[in-house]
């Protein structure tokens, strides 16, 4: 299963802001939760950890490292206090417009 998203970031010093998107690819994103935004986001070194807050009041939480083009990590979304999905997942830098 392939389910592409993009996080559009912006880093002030160590802080993470910014806005995630998931497209469906060959599974539906979750809940149907198309739109979020990164409300709290930590770089240290190569070392990340964002939270994404989604509408219907789930959020997910990503941990792991980049490199200057790509990164990867694991992830965990909650839901009404318990875990609802658990996975891995990889980002590859984009450039242009």
């Amino acid at each position: 299963m392939v389910l592409m998203i993009s996080l559009s970031m912006i880093q002030t010093e160590s802080e993470i802001t910014g806005i995630y998107r998931c497209a469906t690819g060959n599974t539906t994103c979750r809940n149907l939760n198309t739109t979020g935004k990164i409300v709290a986001g930590k770089i240290s070194g190569q070392r990340v950890s964002l939270r994404v807050m989604h509408e219907d009041v789930s959020s997910c939480l990503f941990e792991g490292a980049f490199s200057t083009d790509a990164g990867t990590g694991s992830y965990v979304c909650l839901q009404g206090g318990g875990m609802v999905e658990r996975g891995a997942w990889k980002i590859q830098r984009t450039y242009g417009p």
